[in-house]
């Protein structure tokens, strides 16, 4: 859903944001108080579709349970009112917190940023991230993927078909190349790094 000011009224603000926030790989949606959505970059408009716990329902961003969903919409609401950031955090029945949305008044403008984390909704990003980024070889790259979505070392090598020494010969030379002393915190850097992710779509 791109932001399209009118050709006589852009500004140099308003085409900063909007490439500002399309080159984030993280859900970013702009909406007004009452949880209508005035724009969403394109990782936003993905996660909608493929999300579990928000949608899109007649122009709002909204939570699928009912109870949920005024909770939110009351959050957005209070950010907005009172100019402060806030960190929603929502539940599942289990009790593990299951989202996080990070709420930011633009209260000047009349508009509320609100970034999304569904927690147990796998990150979309195309194969190859760690090479566009990092700058790993074929070999690197798909260990460190696998490492950055959870898996083990134990799991990557019984996927790859490869002795586990080889791919601790690898993680070796990952780590060194990223300066990180473990698997934990390569996977760190790599997460953290992904967030910045160029949108090439």
């Amino acid at each position: 859903m791109p932001f399209e000011p009118d050709a006589g009224t852009a500004t140099l603000p308003d085409v900063v944001w909007q490439v500002a926030l399309d080159g984030l790989a993280v859900p970013v949606l702009v909406l007004r108080e009452d949880c209508t959505i005035v724009y969403c970059n394109s990782f936003g408009d993905a996660f909608l579709r493929a999300a579990r716990i928000f949608r899109r329902m007649k122009g709002r961003l909204s939570i699928r349970r009912q109870g949920d969903d005024e909770l939110f919409v009351a959050a957005v609401s209070q950010a907005f009112m009172s100019k402060k950031r806030d960190l929603f955090r929502l539940r599942q029945r289990t009790g593990e917190i299951g989202c996080l949305a990070h709420i930011v008044p633009l209260s000047d403008v009349g508009f509320v940023l609100v970034s999304i984390a569904e927690l147990r909704l796998k990150p979309e990003r195309e194969e190859g991230w760690t090479r566009t980024l990092f700058g790993f070889n074929a070999t690197g790259t798909g260990l460190a993927e696998a490492l950055a979505d959870g898996q083990s070392l134990a799991e990557c090598a019984e996927a790859m078909q490869l002795p586990i020494g080889t791919l601790r010969t690898r993680l070796k030379k990952l780590l060194s190349r990223t300066g990180t002393s473990s698997q934990a915190k390569f996977a760190a850097v790599l997460l953290r790094g992904s967030v910045l992710l160029v949108n090439r779509r």
